[in-house]
């Protein structure tokens, strides 16, 4: 007989670990999908903000070439201009396209500027536009492009990528104060001379550049780094800063040709828009880096499970039965089956978590019986015992099974319950007292009555922590006591 019943422990204990190793392979598996699925999304999305940024360094090239026309009307800026709008229809198209496929990202903000952008293009064209409107529009647009893909921050859960793409963004908005830069002074060097507002707003330029860029390149590897400090010591770099210094330090006639300074600065933020490809180009590294890693964990892992289990398999069924007993007998009351005090505090920080973060409110009422002490000197304790567990059945039939019901000790108890607004507490509270002020039958089918008194707290309005909000409403109940019994009274 022994030996029939060791044999049938040995096969359920193997059929158990079969589930349990199957389980575990679909979970693991689960896992990996989900992660991998995600890490495709992010590579999709990285793959946008790369289009996002060629929409940006075209309409930053049809900025600048219109603000030189506007300057003076020449025929070279606007044959440059006519020539750049084509350049930045066909990334338009590229970035609609690519929009249906990245629904995550909002591009609501910009869709609105590309429904104005033909009427620009043609108040340009016509002079009908002055250069701070002119600019102005654009970079607003562009703005509106770089909030987009700002929203991708929002999306990626890995630091990695955070400072990938946070450091990619800090670029293309370093670089788009940079095509700012060449539209006001193309246009200044056409007209030849500063309006205070453009100066002001040239002046602020340099410093946002100098900031993001600082930024952006905290955030990236040593190798960009490296790239994009090198671009610092080149000629066109230092040909820009010379034409820079000119325009902050005269007024007007500063003797630059305006094409000149366009090709010139253009090559400069050419060079800059490899620098950005680069970063693109290396947050899908790092996208493909983590789904290698992502499947070498899970070969790992699942090896891991499988040898896991089978080395605990029988330890945590031999012993299954005493733990479930050990853990109820340390957090439940004996007599009634309800959490005890010890419970309360522990499960506690969870909930103030949870609270905290979904910024709703914990009500906590204190009860204490009214006339429970009579009925134990007068029918003993036994008949006590059943006036108690009626009670917690009772409570547990009006909360809900997320509230938690705590036995203190005696004829005390608390109840937790999330998210109740004061008239429900109210409503609660009477039905509390209504439900346990109904008659309790107990040895011999003698009737008898307890009353309740109830004193209510919330966190986080009157307390921070468990045993405070404990007291104040234990002091709550007090008054509950004092005034009469069978109230409710809210801590104040």
């Amino acid at each position: 007989m022994k030996r029939k019943n060791k044999n049938k422990l040995i096969e359920i204990s193997a059929f158990v670990l079969i589930i349990m190793v199957f389980i575990q392979i679909i979970t693991t598996s689960i896992y990996l999908y989900n992660k991998n699925s995600n890490l495709n999304s992010m590579k999709k999305v990285n793959n946008f903000s790369k289009i996002i940024s060629e929409f940006l360094h075209r309409s930053q090239q049809e900025r600048g070439t219109g603000a030189g026309y506007l300057g003076r009307y020449s025929k070279e800026f606007k044959i440059l201009y006519l020539k750049k709008i084509k350049l930045t229809n066909k990334a338009i198209n590229k970035f609609l396209n690519a929009s249906h496929y990245c629904s995550k990202v909002p591009i609501q903000k910009v869709k609105l500027y590309l429904n104005k952008l033909k009427t620009i293009r043609k108040e340009v064209i016509n002079n009908k536009i002055n250069l701070e409107k002119e600019i102005d529009f654009y970079s607003k647009m562009n703005e509106n492009l770089l909030d987009s893909m700002g929203k991708i921050l929002l999306i990626a859960n890995n630091d990695k990528l955070i400072r990938g793409f946070s450091s990619y963004r800090n670029f293309e908005m370093a670089k788009e104060r940079t095509g700012r830069e060449r539209a006001v002074l193309s246009g200044i060097f056409s007209q030849n001379s500063w309006s205070k507002q453009l100066y002001i707003l040239y002046v602020n330029l340099l410093a946002e550049q100098k900031i993001l860029f600082k930024e952006s390149m905290e955030l990236t590897n040593k190798k960009i780094k490296n790239k994009f400090y090198n671009l610092q010591n080149s000629k066109v770099f230092q040909k820009v800063k010379k034409i820079e210094q000119i325009a902050l330090n005269k007024q007007q006639n500063f003797g630059i040709n305006s094409l000149y300074f366009y090709n010139t600065i253009t090559i400069k933020i050419n060079m800059l828009n490899k620098v950005g490809l680069s970063m693109s180009k290396l947050n899908n590294e790092i996208i493909d880096k983590l789904q290698h890693s992502l499947w070498i964990q899970f070969l790992y892992q699942l090896l891991i499970d499988i040898l896991l289990v089978i080395f605990l398999f029988y330890t945590l069924f031999l012993f299954h039965k005493e733990q479930k007993f050990l853990f109820s007998k340390s957090t439940k009351d004996k007599l009634t089956d309800l959490y005890n005090r010890g419970f309360l505090i522990e499960v506690f920080p969870t909930i103030k978590a949870r609270i905290d973060r979904n910024r709703t409110k914990l009500t906590l009422f204190f009860m204490d019986l009214d006339g429970f002490k009579a009925i134990n000197d007068t029918y003993g304790h036994e008949a006590g015992d059943i006036v108690l567990i009626e009670v917690s059945n009772r409570l547990k039939e009006l909360f809900r099974k997320s509230d938690i019901i705590v036995r203190l000790g005696g004829d005390e108890f608390v109840i937790m319950a999330e998210n109740i607004n004061n008239d429900n507490i109210k409503t609660v509270a009477s039905k509390i007292i209504k439900e346990i002020s109904k008659p309790i039958s107990i040895k011999n089918n003698i009737l008898v009555e307890v009353g309740v008194s109830i004193g209510i707290a919330i966190y986080p309005n009157n307390a921070n922590n468990i045993k405070e909000l404990i007291k104040k409403a234990d002091e709550a109940m007090y008054f509950s006591k004092r005034s009469g019994k069978g109230i409710f009274t809210f801590y104040n």
